[in-house]
């Protein structure tokens, strides 16, 4: 039978909800007889003028028109939640995401200032980092995101050989994890190289087992079903590299000559990496971690108790497979904590975890790639304000 009427006619909200994840604050209504969910980040403007210049008023009615809409040009449209309770068929959930000016009741305090050079506008948010970079430009991060994806491509990446396969000859059997790794690096790589991937030389390297060339060939076999196709050399190794913690597993490494030399990231080689620093900044405002940091030991962790990676050396090989930066930002307890309560929340949504460590396209790492995990406070706090009526399983979450 179709939800009671009952339910179709109540209007649930959340006010000033802030996500465990320890990042975030928000609004939340949804009407049930629309299947509208509306989340509503209300922001203060406070526009600060030094010796070099002004804000003109036409400057800032400017500002903060691109302010609001670039939120809503990126985030709406992309999630859609569906209502599982038997015979509810006629509940759906559309989110909607509205970024609003409110000076007298904001959840944050955004102050705006001029700076000199490439960058024009500055944008810091209450309790966070200043960011030197205009905060609605698509182009502004260009040189930062490009560099970042192009570093990141240089660290080889380790794929642990998981559990032996039960026949001769099979390789090794890999764990989800792993193929969530494969698969982001796939999606990096032809972010950055496009047609040009196939000019790139990659040493893929088993090491460890009698079929490490096989395991070599499986690693180089999933990334070309995920669409990366590249000038592939196959290696196998008896032990495993020196100051690799996995006894059996499988390197890929990206030619560093050729990764500077045909990699091509940014927004006019790929929409995806067109960021706006407010749609990203927008991500924490919701609750967000940021993704180009390392996945914290507690994550890790966490990923072992939901099954998607396995125990033992696995979660060391994780850690390890980073970019220094990323794995120095990680040492933070606040990221830490913020981190290990989203991939919580995934693992209650059902959703992927996000990849971590290494600069890509995803919205809260270098891009505006959108992932159902991006939409996973807004999830939890429906979860929250319809309890009484719908279970936590009762409502799934993906992309629209």
């Amino acid at each position: 039978m179709p939800a009671p009427l009952q339910f179709m006619q109540k209007r649930f909200q959340l006010r000033d909800h802030h996500p465990p994840t320890g990042l975030g604050a928000f609004d939340l209504d949804f009407n049930p007889a629309t299947g509208r969910l509306t989340t509503t980040v209300r922001y203060a403007l406070e526009f600060i003028d030094t010796a070099n210049y002004t804000w003109a008023a036409g400057a800032k009615t400017s500002f903060k028109s691109e302010f609001s809409q670039r939120v809503a040009d990126f985030w709406n449209g992309q999630f859609a939640i569906a209502c599982t309770v038997p015979g509810w068929d006629n509940v759906s959930v559309t989110p909607v995401f509205a970024f609003t000016e409110d000076a007298g009741h904001p959840h944050f305090r955004i102050k705006c200032m001029p700076t000199r050079g490439a960058s024009n506008t500055a944008v810091r948010p209450d309790g966070t980092a200043k960011f030197g970079m205009e905060a609605t430009s698509l182009t502004a991060n260009a040189d930062m995101q490009r560099n970042s994806v192009k570093r990141d491509l240089k660290v080889p990446t380790i794929i642990p050989g998981g559990v032996p396969s039960t026949g001769p000859g099979q390789g090794a059997q890999f764990t989800m994890t792993s193929l969530e790794i494969l698969k982001r690096l796939a999606e990096n790589a032809i972010t950055a190289f496009g047609a040009k991937a196939k000019n790139v030389r990659v040493d893929v390297t088993g090491f460890g087992s009698d079929d490490a060339k096989k395991n070599a060939e499986r690693v180089r076999d999933t990334l070309e079903r995920f669409g990366l196709k590249c000038d592939w050399s196959l290696h196998s190794k008896s032990k495993a590299p020196t100051g690799v913690a996995a006894l059996m597993g499988v390197i890929v490494a990206f030619n560093e000559k050729d990764v500077d030399k045909y990699a091509s990231v940014g927004a006019l080689a790929d929409p995806k990496m067109s960021q706006a620093t407010i749609v990203h900044e927008f991500g924490h405002m919701l609750g967000l971690p940021d993704e180009y940091n390392a996945l914290c030991s507690s994550s890790a962790a966490e990923l072992v108790g939901l099954g998607r990676m396995g125990h033992g050396v696995e979660p060391m090989i994780r850690l390890d497979d980073m970019s220094v930066s990323a794995k120095e930002a990680a040492k933070s307890d606040a990221i830490e904590r913020n981190q290990q309560a989203f991939v919580q929340l995934c693992g209650q949504a059902n959703v992927p975890v996000p990849p971590f460590g290494r600069a890509n396209d995803s919205v809260m790492s270098c891009g505006s790639r959108f992932l159902p995990c991006h939409c996973v406070t807004v999830w939890d706090a429906l979860c929250q304000a319809t309890q009484a009526d719908v279970p936590r399983t009762g409502w799934q979450l993906r992309l629209a």
